[in-house]
């Protein structure tokens, strides 16, 4: 009896370990958009898509545009939460992920929405794909993926993360 019973709990044991390495991030955080070489900020007759840049009604952007075509795969940066996905007036429609340590990251201007709130989502995981959606429908404005880093909803830029790595 009592090998049988720590025959199963080895079982459940190593499924919880198997299942515990599936989430594990395999870096920080990934940029979501796949280059082949560096990554591209969007630069066009609109604007600068890099973090701080200024905006309409002296607004500072708050994240960084990463330059891709329509129908490119988005990925999660890191493993997470979903808590919102649907459509905002600016961002189009967008997604926001929770991470551990007060971490929180944005995906805006998508086409199509993959997810849906309260499912975890495992890092590198296809949330979504660039779109033009909110403010970047506008012709003059290059496709992109507008990306957000929050620290306990702070915004800080994902170059300095992305490139930390």
């Amino acid at each position: 009896m009592l090998k049988k019973l720590l025959s199963v709990f080895l079982f459940l044991f190593l499924i919880f370990i198997i299942l515990t390495l599936y989430f594990i991030d395999k870096e920080y955080i990934l940029c979501p958009i796949e280059y082949k070489e560096q990554l591209l900020i969007r630069n066009d007759r609109m604007g600068s898509g890099a973090f701080g840049a200024l905006r309409a009604g002296n607004r500072l952007h708050e994240g960084i545009d990463l330059y891709a075509l329509i129908g490119t795969d988005v990925k999660a940066a890191s493993f997470g939460l979903v808590v919102e996905a649907g459509f905002h007036k600016r961002l189009g429609y967008y997604v926001e992920l929770r991470h551990p340590g007060g971490l929180s990251t944005i995906y805006g201007h998508l086409s199509n929405i993959l997810v849906k709130p309260g499912s975890w989502i495992r890092q590198g995981s296809i949330i979504g794909y660039v779109g033009k959606t909110g403010n970047a429908r506008y012709p003059a404005i290059q496709p992109h993926l507008h990306f957000e880093i929050r620290k306990d909803g702070i915004p800080i830029d994902p170059i300095k993360v992305l490139e930390g790595r």
